[in-house]
Order: structure tokens, then C-alpha cells, then sequence
């Protein structure tokens, strides 16, 4: 999980260069660093319950996402009429199943063997990349 947290930061570092946002690097306050630290325990969000957990206005908690949703760290999720209903960080997501999928057989390795009830584990060429966006 740390190693994908230090991804997902590269991910947006990567994206303000690109952007030529400066600094490139988000301050230390930054709402959207305050989401990526909370990202393996608060993998769906809305602009709500980042403006409640961090404590500033909806208009912030929005551009935070719409900043990390640019970068690629987080996916949008609409409804049927298009509108963003939340926001999810898939690659979190996609390792939260493979462990759960793991300890469905006792925590043991599932390398060798399938789980007798558990689902198929993600194509790793596709995690973070779930619905096919």
C-alpha cells in the first residue's frame, strides 16, 4: 500500500509538471495531499465527505478531486444523467481485493491455487483501469 501511495504522489507531481502548475509539488497543506494520505482508507469520495474529513469548503474539496481525477489518481463516477456521483481510487480498490481475495483461503498464497468462492484476481495490466476508461 505505501508503495502505491508513492506511486499515486509521482502520478501527480508528474501531472503538475506536465500542466506547468508550480509549484510542482503540492504545498504540505494541500487538500489534495491530505486526500492522497487517506487514499487505503478512504478509497470513495465525494466532494462532501473531503470537505467534512478536512475541513474546508465543498468549492476546495471539488477542485481537489477534479485536480487528482486529471492526474489520473482517482476515477469519476456518474450517474445516468452524467453527473459525478463520487469519486473512487480503483488502483486502492483493485489491492483491497486481491487481499480479500487472499484471505478467503486463510491468508495463505494464492499464487499456486484459486480460492474455492473467491473471484478471478484483476488482470494486472489493467488495475486502476477497471471499467475500461
Amino acid at each position: 500500500m505505501q508503495r502505491l501511495d508513492i506511486e499515486t504522489l509521482e502520478q501527480l507531481i508528474e501531472w503538475r509538471t506536465q500542466q506547468q502548475l508550480s509549484p510542482a509539488r503540492p504545498r504540505r497543506d494541500a487538500v489534495a495531499l491530505r486526500i492522497l494520505g487517506r487514499l487505503a482508507t478512504e478509497p470513495v469520495l465525494t466532494a462532501d465527505s473531503v470537505a467534512t474529513a478536512h475541513g474546508v469548503s465543498n468549492v476546495a474539496a471539488h477542485k481537489a478531486l477534479t485536480q487528482l481525477g486529471d492526474a489520473g489518481v482517482l476515477s469519476r463516477n456518474t450517474d445516468h444523467k452524467g453527473r459525478v456521483v463520487c469519486w473512487s481510487a480503483d488502483q486502492h480498490l483493485a489491492l483491497v481485493a486481491l487481499t480479500e481475495r487472499s484471505n478467503r483461503v486463510g491468508g495463505a498464497d494464492t499464487t499456486g491455487r484459486t480460492p474455492p468462492r473467491g473471484p478471478d484476481a484483476p488482470d494486472r495490466s489493467i488495475v486502476g483501469n477497471l471499467r475500461g476508461d
